[in-house]
């Protein structure tokens, strides 16, 4: 399954310094992010909570496949921020 491109602004996270970002993505059967939430951020942000998950919930996903056949599913996404 190849790994999609998250629709993220991660120059308004560098911005705010964050650096490492966790969160749960529950995938619909067709593919369509249904739900997002950040687990936890390094430092801790809470008022971009809503934002992110906002945006990443944009991401267009492949369905997870079982026998050949999509599935609803769980996505745990850790994405780590450096600034070059």
């Amino acid at each position: 399954m190849p790994t999609p491109d998250w629709a993220l602004d991660a120059d308004m996270l560098v911005r705010n310094g964050v650096r490492s970002l966790r969160v749960e993505v529950l995938v619909s059967d067709k593919g369509r992010a249904e739900k997002c939430t950040v687990q936890a951020m390094e430092p801790p942000r809470p008022v971009l909570h809503q934002a992110i998950a906002r945006q990443v919930c944009a991401t267009r996903l492949t369905p997870a496949m079982r026998q050949g056949v999509a599935v609803a599913s769980v996505r745990h996404v850790e994405i780590l921020l450096t600034q070059e």
